[in-house]
């Protein structure tokens, strides 16, 4: 038995081409990283105590660095978020303070998987959302983040031919599932152990580089009050785990300029190494039936 055992592990490393990977340097130093923050499912439409203006203050002024510029990954006609008056002008002032407005949805019916819709209303959704963004940009996003982590050969081929690229997660705290399964703010919890995957990504050269940086994709939800009055918390535990598991930090932890923030997103995009991992229980059932 013990002998049928080794020779099918050995017909699934070969299968699977373990046998001829090649070996990884452990003594090698390992680029220093830098945090790319998004934001995703806003802008929020509450009138008071808006989670997405409180994130945006944090984002400006907060004891880990000041002025951090992040990608948001807007809604814009979801009545909830940027079909609102006040997602409108939260849009807007995004964009004045130096942050990248990506899109997650164009559509009125607001956080529905492009899986799930139609080709043809999938084409309407990408025009109408890029042309709401373009509206307050002066030119359309290039940058685009599926709904519920979504996507298939069909709607990457819809992004391509509307311009667009996708771009996923490395590390995310869960904040877009269960109140219980969100990463505490002060342990980083989950986060961690996604910063643990990371690191060895990085260590088989998995990772693209920018000026020797690497980017480390980072995904919030700006339209969780939790996440809007813990954030200061979340940004000094970024960088203390890194130090935890072994990363050196860049200079700057986190990106600090909207050409620097494009640059790194762009090279990051098409990544799709992390992606079912990152959903948060129970979307990640949804996820995988679809």
């Amino acid at each position: 038995m013990l002998r049928c055992r080794n020779v099918f592990v050995i017909f699934l490393a070969l299968l699977t081409g373990c046998a001829s990977a090649p070996p990884v340097d452990l003594a090698a130093p390992l680029p220093r990283i830098r945090y790319l923050l998004t934001f995703d499912d806003g802008p929020s439409s509450a009138s008071s105590r808006n989670s997405t203006a409180s994130i945006a203050d944090t984002l400006a002024q907060n004891p880990t660095q000041n002025g951090i510029k992040a990608i948001f990954f807007v809604q814009t006609r979801a009545p909830t978020a940027g079909g609102s008056d006040t997602g409108k002008k939260l849009m807007q002032r995004l964009f004045a303070e130096g942050h990248v407005l990506g899109l997650h949805s164009g559509s009125a019916r607001g956080h529905v998987s492009h899986r799930a819709m139609e080709s043809s209303e999938l084409a309407i959704s990408l025009a109408d959302g890029m042309a709401d963004i373009a509206s307050v940009t002066g030119e359309p996003p290039f940058l685009v983040r599926p709904p519920l982590w979504a996507f298939s050969s069909v709607t990457l081929d819809a992004y391509r031919q509307s311009g667009l690229s996708m771009i996923l997660t490395d590390i995310s705290d869960r904040d877009g599932g269960p109140f219980l399964f969100q990463a505490n703010p002060t342990d980083g919890g989950t986060m961690r152990n996604d910063l643990v995957r990371f690191r060895e990504r990085l260590r088989a050269s998995q990772v693209p580089l920018v000026d020797g940086i690497a980017p480390v994709i980072v995904t919030f939800h700006d339209t969780n009050n939790y996440t809007a009055a813990h954030l200061s918390d979340y940004l000094a535990t970024l960088v203390s785990a890194a130090s935890d598991v072994g990363l050196g930090m860049a200079d700057l932890p986190y990106y600090n300029d909207r050409a620097t923030l494009l640059e790194a997103a762009q090279t990051r995009s098409g990544d799709t190494a992390s992606r079912r991992d990152m959903v948060p229980w129970p979307w990640n059932l949804i996820w995988a039936v679809h």
